[in-house]
């Protein structure tokens, strides 16, 4: 084998297999940060990195007996490096205490493709818990070999092997091959620990990273300093579709530190000796700019969508035309139903809102290039890099340094290609810091999205129709793999065009944003459709808006489709909410976080909007919804809201989450990502829309796209955990925040009878749509 990996054409049942299927590249050369004891030396290095087989490239023990794991994990803020550290420590049966972690670095760290839709653990986990399992199966067998006994002989604890019944016959995993490789392939012969067994797995360990974030002594990717850095900032166009006509380069010659003004096509950044230097060039550097107004208007956007036409490439082979599922004669159905109804759905755009703007450092020399960036895909981000600098892979090594949190494509990968250009241009490392405006005003975006639904009921409340139709943009426009995989908008992102992360053709079109978007509730005919609008599209037609993925990339608003669809049909059925899911689930795991919820928040049943607590203008009211099916995470979510009817302002007051992920390996951690989830979903439900003109995004701060603050954050969020330590690991970094925008306009409906179909859920759109319901 190569040692290369194309994820996006594994099965997820083939790559849950286990070992021997992640590409290699790295060096142990050298000491480890936080380990302080040399490593064994760095395995040989081919085209794509070692055999993707070695056990050395996964882990190294040092004669201390402390053991290092080396991943291509990329943390960003949930925790994961932590958990995974749980799942090494665990299967090698050593002290969590003694587990040290190399962060990615493609010179040193497996390729594990992709840092997000909740992998870490679900996916990424499953080669280290292998390798651990196979590494303290070698040592044990280098033990037995030292005194001379069978293996079963043998116990193990906190790194230290001791022979059954004879006591002073002990060695340590130090003394057994500390500072040595272990030359073996990881075969997927040796079974992992039973988790009836799992002393550390399954248990509350605090994070690695928290102390140092407290302390202030952590290094995010904005604190990276190199000997010789200079400062770049990149001057943006005033439109999307603007282009340089002439740049004054005399307008900054009196300006202090100004090394070069740089242009790459319509790229145009300074470079100076200090960064507050680089930001006042960039403000006074005069460029005229083409003039460009063909941005729609705002609030037509959704219209808009629906003309746009369809980019038949960027349908997954598995959906042919768009049909996510399809199942009887639906038409037939709604003839014959006792009740039909219909409704629409709409969501904005959405910005990922970090709250440091992203900044990357880039060293491009003749004899190679090193990156320090924040990105969720450190070798695609390397090979996009390559590609772009016209390199071989091995000339180019990134180095991640964590960042400002966020889930999905934000400004860290566009930042890298800005610092290159720079770098390039000067001969020096450079850093780029992105400010507040960049990142709100050129980042990528959640699309936008409407969708159309139709249902029926039958006499006895059952639903015997649901139709659904979508639209909304498809691409997945970032470094992808090996190749890489290109299939983004020609966005406004000079430095994403540059790269060439915009030009269509994906082989297989990326399906997450059409995501549950089919029910998971038995139902008589269905047929769901999602018209992918993808990058030939945005060529064509009026939306020159750059989309790409975002916190459970296209399943909250198919989720907030589905959820509030089946709330409405409960209501046409005069069933209480809980009642009528039960009624048409079948699956034990979703019926049971159902349960769980429901018990917990002490669900009383009645049809939504038949016992509205009122008090003035002030009405409460609580909402479900869940989420659920296939092999994924199920949760069920109970929303307890305030509604003031006079100024519109909704407040959720409580939520209740019962959340089943299988296999948890770190209770806290979970609690913490399901916490987050909630709390970020209520943000985009109630506040979160990015703004634009016919030229460009305007929402370009904190006062003109607002996020939840901490008065707005729910007084509790009690969460009711269902492990299944039999089953394996599910994601859970995004499942929470996919059904909160559902739970929130139900409990509204209940407080008010006002159903809420289009985000955000501001005041105006309330009083908008109780206006409408007069």
């Amino acid at each position: 084998m190569d040692g290369r990996l194309n994820e996006p054409h594994l099965g997820r049942r083939h790559f849950l297999k286990g070992a021997g299927l992640l590409a290699i590249s790295f060096s142990l050369s050298g000491a480890m940060p936080g380990l302080g004891r040399a490593a064994p030396a760095a395995p040989k290095l081919g085209p794509y990195g070692p055999a993707a087989d070695e056990l050395d490239s996964w882990i190294a023990i040092d004669t201390a007996g402390f053991a290092t794991l080396y991943t291509g994990v990329c943390e960003l803020g949930t925790g994961s490096h932590t958990a995974l550290l749980q799942v090494m420590a665990e299967e090698l049966d050593i002290a969590f205490d003694h587990a040290k972690l190399q962060p990615p670095d493609t010179n040193r760290t497996p390729d594990q493709f992709v840092s997000s839709g909740s992998r870490s653990i679900a996916y990424h986990a499953v080669p280290i818990r292998q390798a651990a399992a196979e590494a303290r199966h070698a040592l044990v067998a280098m033990a037995a070999e030292k005194f001379k006994v069978p293996a079963e002989q043998l116990v193990v604890e906190n790194g230290v092997v001791s022979v059954t019944g004879a006591p002073g016959k002990h060695v340590s995993y130090g003394q057994l091959i500390g500072g040595r490789q272990f030359d073996l392939k990881v075969t997927g012969a040796v079974k992992p620990k039973d988790p009836s067994l799992h002393k550390i797995v399954g248990t509350p360990v605090h994070r690695i990273d928290i102390p140092g974030k407290v302390t202030g002594s952590f290094t995010f990717a904005q604190d990276v300093k190199v000997p010789g850095m200079l400062h770049g900032r990149v001057v943006r166009p005033p439109a999307h579709g603007a282009s340089v006509i002439e740049i004054d380069e005399s307008s900054i010659a009196h300006l202090p530190g100004v090394v070069k003004v740089v242009r790459k096509a319509d790229l145009i950044g300074v470079v100076c000796h200090r960064e507050e230097e680089a930001i006042e060039a960039a403000r006074q550097l005069k460029v005229s700019w083409s003039a460009w107004a063909d941005l729609p208007d705002m609030k037509d956007i959704h219209q808009k969508l629906r003309e746009v036409p369809i980019y038949a490439p960027g349908i997954p082979a598995k959906y042919p035309g768009g049909v996510i599922a399809k199942d009887g004669d639906v038409e037939s159905a709604l003839t014959g139903a006792a009740k039909a109804i219909k409704a629409t759905y709409e969501s904005p755009y959405h910005l990922h809102g970090s709250i440091g703007p992203s900044c990357a450092v880039a060293d491009v020399r003749p004899d190679g290039v090193t990156i320090w960036s924040a990105t969720q895909t450190a070798y695609g981000l390397r090979e996009a890099a390559a590609k772009f600098l016209g390199l071989a892979n091995d000339k180019v090594r990134l180095i991640f340094a964590e960042g400002a949190g966020c889930y999905g494509q934000n400004g860290a990968d566009d930042v890298v290609i800005d610092a290159l250009v720079l770098s390039q241009a000067v001969g020096k490392p450079v850093r780029v810091q992105w400010m507040r405006a960049d990142e709100t005003g050129w980042e990528t975006y959640k699309t936008a999205r409407v969708t159309d639904v139709r249902g029926g009921l039958d006499a006895d409340g059952k639903i015997v129709a649901w139709e659904s139709n979508a639209w909304g943009f498809s691409g997945y426009s970032r470094p992808e793999y090996h190749e890489p995989k290109q299939g983004g908008e020609p966005g406004s992102l000079v430095t994403a065009q540059l790269a060439g992360w915009t030009t269509p053709g994906l082989e297989e079109g990326f399906n997450g944003i059409a995501l549950e978007s089919a029910p998971y509730y038995t139902v008589g005919s269905k047929h769901v459709v999602f018209n992918y609008l993808g990058p030939a599209s945005h060529r064509q037609g009026p939306i020159r808006m750059r989309v790409g993925s975002m916190r459970g990339v296209g399943s909250p608003d198919n989720v907030f489709m589905v959820e509030s669809f089946i709330d409405e049909l409960a209501a046409a059925a005069g069933a209480d909410p809980v009642e009528f899911r039960l009624k048409h689930l079948s699956d034990p795991r979703t019926i049971a976080v159902v349960k769980a919820a429901t018990e917990r928040a002490g669900w009383q049943p009645r049809p939504a909007h038949s016992a509205s607590a009122e008090n003035g203008d002030i009405r409460t009211g609580r909402g479900i919804a869940l989420f659920g099916g296939g092999k994924e995470t199920r949760i069920a979510s109970i929303f307890e809201v305030e509604v003031n009817r006079k100024s519109g302002a909704i407040r959720v007051k409580k939520v209740t989450v019962a959340h089943d992920c299988g296999l948890i390996v770190n209770p806290d951690g979970v609690r913490n990502q399901i916490e987050g989830g909630v709390i970020q979903g209520i943000s985009r439900g109630l506040m979160e829309e990015v703004t634009f003109d016919r030229s460009r995004v305007t929402s370009l701060d904190w006062a003109s796209y607002p996020i939840i603050t901490f008065p707005d954050v729910p007084d509790e969020i009690d969460i009711v955990l269902l492990n299944r330590p039999d089953l394996p690991a599910a994601g859970v970094g995004e499942a929470s925040t996919k059904n909160v925008w559902a739970g929130i306009a139900n409990a509204v409906f209940d407080a008010t009878g006002v159903r809420l179909r289009r985000l955000p859920f501001t005041p105006e759109r309330f009083k908008e749509a109780l206006a409408k319901q007069a």
